[in-house]
C-alpha cells in the first residue's frame, strides 16, 4: 500500500515537472528558484495523491458520523476525513498560489501546470 502511493506520488511529481517544462531528473538544482520549485511541486504531488485517497473514503463513509454522549446528547459531526480533506484542500490550494508566486520570478512558464491543477 505505501509502496503504491509512493509510485503514485512520483508519477504526479513527473507530470507536474514535465508540465513546468523542468527535467524531472536532475542531480542539482541550477537555481534557488528551480530548488524552491521543485519541493513545492513535491509537496502538491503529495497532497493531490492524500486529496484522491480522502475522496475516494469520503465516497465510501460519507462526510458525517453520527456520535452518541450518554442518553441524551446524539447527533452528527463531520467525520475525521471530511475534516482532513478541508484541511488538505486549504493547504493544497495556499501551495499552488506559492507555486505561481515562486515562479513569477523565473523564466518557468506554470500556465500548464495551473491548468492541470485547476487553479
Amino acid at each position: 500500500m505505501i509502496e503504491e502511493k509512493s509510485k503514485r506520488i512520483e508519477a504526479e511529481k513527473k507530470l507536474m515537472l514535465k508540465l513546468l517544462g523542468l527535467p524531472v531528473k536532475r542531480k542539482v538544482d541550477t537555481t534557488l528558484e528551480e530548488a524552491m520549485l521543485r519541493r513545492t511541486v513535491r509537496d502538491l504531488a503529495f497532497m493531490r495523491i492524500e486529496l484522491e485517497d480522502l475522496q475516494e473514503k469520503l465516497a465510501e463513509e460519507g462526510w458525517q458520523d453520527e456520535y452518541q454522549n450518554g442518553e441524551n446528547q446524539s447527533g452528527t459531526k463531520a467525520s475525521p476525513s471530511a475534516k482532513a480533506y478541508l484541511d488538505v484542500q486549504k493547504l493544497y490550494n495556499a501551495t499552488v498560489r506559492h507555486l505561481k508566486n515562486l515562479a513569477a520570478g523565473t523564466d518557468i512558464a506554470t500556465d500548464s501546470l495551473i491548468d492541470f491543477l485547476g487553479a
